[in-house]
């Protein structure tokens, strides 16, 4: 059978949870060029099958459909991304991005100045309320920088006096939040595979739900 899970709010997408992909291309005859040598191994933690609300994937794993919260595994990754490089000079990047602040956003800023260095973000000030950012952590370099830095900065005053591993985690905490888009199929693998590498005993209890069938429709239908 086949999950309908809804693709964009404004229509709906079957997913064959056997393959993967769509009933339709599932359906065609597939062609090979030669004998089969390898087949791509699984991820330990499932085969994805369809991402819902642009926020979970549901992953079906030793016969099991399991949902992951797609911001609670970004927020893994980052962290541990930005801790392997923990000491590295900072990545210039090839644009650098500007962000407009407030003057309280600016004061938070300056104020953190030595604190975001020390984790890799180098920026200018370009006016009294414009910044730009030349370096990050290059894990950082895909997302939206404005976005997650004004919300950095406006938690910035609970941060003072905290060490640079709690800064980590905030810039992951709203970076991941922010980063929120509809993935192909192999984007839903390799989210998995990523995951799969790192071996983190916590994803069980922060990331994952199991459903069974009652529980899949239910969420399905609510996303409770």
């Amino acid at each position: 059978p086949a999950y309908i899970v809804p693709s964009d709010g404004q229509g709906m997408t079957s997913i064959a949870p056997s393959t993967g992909l769509s009933p339709s291309s599932a359906a065609r005859p597939q062609q090979t060029r030669g004998p089969v040598t390898q087949t791509a191994r699984v991820p330990a933690l499932g085969q994805p099958l369809a991402q819902v609300d642009e926020r979970y994937l549901l992953v079906q794993h030793e016969g099991d459909v399991r949902v992951l919260d797609l911001i609670g595994a970004q927020y893994q990754l980052l962290i541990m991304a930005q801790r392997r490089v923990t000491g590295r000079e900072p990545v210039p990047l090839i644009f650098p991005a500007q962000v407009a602040l407030d003057r309280q956003q600016m004061e938070a800023l300056e104020a953190s100045r030595e604190r975001l260095e020390e984790v890799g973000i180098q920026w200018d000030a370009l006016a009294e309320s414009r910044i730009v950012v030349r370096s990050l952590p290059e894990v950082l370099h895909p997302l939206d920088t404005e976005v997650w830095l004004r919300q950095l900065l406006a938690n910035a005053a609970d941060l003072q006096g905290q060490d640079s591993k709690a800064w980590q985690e905030a810039i992951a905490e709203h970076a991941a939040s922010a980063r929120r888009y509809r993935l192909s199929q192999s984007e839903m693998m390799q989210v998995i595979r990523d995951l799969d590498a790192l071996d983190i005993a916590s994803l069980e209890g922060t990331c994952w739900r199991t459903l069974d069938a009652k529980a899949l429709q239910k969420f399905m239908k609510g996303k409770s």
